[in-house]
């Protein structure tokens, strides 16, 4: 269950993004809680290539604060960077949900909710987040709102079963930020990197080596968020790139820009709270 987040300090901040990493708990269908909450002169920011599926409460208020618009939204995966540019005074508060549960219990499949804008999610799940909708509708704090959304999930998946052995790779891909080794994932959980790599296709619509360089481009952009003078070749060493270039190759493969144009262009969204490993 998400904790009072107006008691937290976000693990990670960029701009009117706030992110709470729970990744520890594996009873939890989601291993992140997020909010973009626009104000009155909201920032265009670029959104890295990262990012499994959310289910999140979309609201809109007026300059008053009342809530005069309130939906149920798929936040889909993104295997390119772009820019996103919030309307005033809109709210986005969301649950990042693990891929690899998500399509088992609620039929969102990563593969098909990807590279598109806020989707409604299907007709047959408004029920089961009736009460997320009611309490957004009201004039309450976006952690409440966090609240009854991670209750409605938790009602709406049903009781764990056994743990499969895809699912133990891809939350330890996840945990280690990308940084191991598709064979040493495969061998770890006696997974043939042919079956590894189908069923990575199959479940979250990629492969394994893309999955692991967008966790690694994402954890080398969260490290240089901390530094206003990031050091680009540690950051290189510790995200599991074989160096400074091989770093520069992948963000400008993946994000359209050096490491440095990046952050040059985050360092005005960053207020350098952030503390902790998290998109």
């Amino acid at each position: 269950m998400t904790p009072p987040l107006s008691d937290i300090l976000p693990t990670h901040q960029v701009g009117e993004y706030s992110a709470w990493l729970c990744a520890d708990n594996p009873n939890l269908p989601y291993d992140m809680v997020w909010m973009d909450l626009a104000g009155k002169s909201p920032r265009p920011h670029r959104v890295l290539p990262l990012g499994e599926p959310s289910i999140a409460i979309f609201r809109q208020k007026d300059a008053k604060g009342r809530v005069i618009g309130c939906d149920l939204v798929i936040c889909s995966q993104y295997s390119s960077t772009f820019w996103h540019n919030p309307q005033p005074f809109e709210e986005t508060i969301a649950l990042r949900l693990k891929p690899e549960t998500s399509a088992l219990f609620l039929n969102i499949d990563p593969v098909d909710y990807s590279d598109m804008l806020p989707v409604r999610v299907p007709l047959s799940l408004y029920s089961k987040f009736s009460n997320s909708l009611c309490v957004a509708e009201s004039q309450v704090e976006p952690s409440t709102v966090a609240r009854a959304l991670s209750q409605d999930l938790s009602r709406a998946i049903r009781h764990p079963r056994t743990i499969q052995k895809f699912t133990k790779a891809v939350a330890t891909l996840r945990k280690n930020a990308g940084s191991i080794s598709i064979k040493s994932l495969s061998e770890r959980f006696e997974l043939h990197p042919r079956q590894m790599h189908r069923l990575f296709q199959h479940h979250l619509g990629v492969t394994p080596k893309f999955y692991a360089r967008r966790l690694r481009i994402a954890q080398a952009a969260i490290l240089s968020d901390r530094s206003v003078h990031p050091r680009w070749a540690d950051i290189a060493l510790s995200c599991g790139f074989h160096d400074q270039s091989h770093l520069i190759n992948e963000y400008k493969q993946l994000i359209n820009l050096t490491p440095a144009q990046s952050h040059r262009e985050r360092l005005g969204l960053s207020d350098f709270s952030n503390s902790a490993d998290s998109p």
